[in-house]
């Protein structure tokens, strides 16, 4: 009897330390978060399409990680640990590795969106070089975009970047030449307004209202600049 009642006492004990932490991490973020943020988009990589289907590859729509927050990336990471290119943007590629490594492109780009596809010539994607101050490099690809859903209404695109191969440069080969799968890429938002109760980082197709609740509140963050 009394190893039940201690045990029911450490019980109710430890259920008031995990409040009293979660209470203090909530108080954190409301005093120590960002208040004022204008809306701001990214372009993620959504899921592999296959049959005309997109595969989230097992993960829910909002993927939870171990530290309980929601992590909008974690497909973009699944894809750059097999393949090793990191889509920075709708315009801009580089390789998902330790070293910057060079790409090599052997077919157009084609991008569809809302239906229509549009080719984007391999001989149009440029290399830049950064050179850092420790002496490093990076590498990155650039081109330009029949759209920009970033500065469009438009929710999503879908990608086929075609065959590729990740080389050194000197030209040895890091990995093999492969081909891509077809990527779905899909609009988020992170968006902050505290006086009015906003705190919001996901996708645009879940945010109440859509893209045209968040366009009046741009318009109201350039009226109180």
């Amino acid at each position: 009897m009394k190893s039940k009642i201690k045990y029911l006492i450490f019980f109710l004990i430890s259920i008031l330390l995990l409040n009293s932490c979660s209470t203090l991490r909530k108080i954190y973020i409301g005093l120590g978060g960002t208040t004022f943020a204008p809306p701001r988009y990214e372009a993620l990589v959504y899921g592999i399409v296959e049959n005309d289907k997109v595969n989230r590859m097992g993960l829910s729509k909002i993927y939870v990680d171990k530290m309980y927050e929601i992590n909008m990336h974690k497909m973009e990471h699944i894809i750059g640990e097999k393949y090793k290119i990191r889509f920075n943007s709708p315009t801009e590629i580089e390789t998902y590795t330790e070293q910057s490594y060079c790409i090599k492109f052997y077919d157009d780009f084609k991008m569809t969106i809302n239906g229509k596809e549009y080719t984007i010539p391999k001989e149009k994607i440029e290399e830049k070089e950064n050179k850092w101050n420790d002496g490093s490099i990076t590498v990155k690809y650039k081109c330009l975009v029949p759209v920009n859903i970033l500065k469009t209404d438009d929710n999503e695109y879908i990608l086929d970047i075609g065959e590729i191969e990740i080389v050194d440069k000197t030209g040895k080969i890091i990995k093999p030449k492969e081909k891509i799968p077809t990527l779905s890429f899909k609009k988020t938002v992170y968006v902050v307004l505290a006086d009015k109760g906003i705190k919001y980082d996901g996708w645009v197709e879940d945010y109440p209202g859509g893209i045209k609740a968040l366009r009046e509140l741009e318009k109201y963050f350039k009226s109180v600049k």
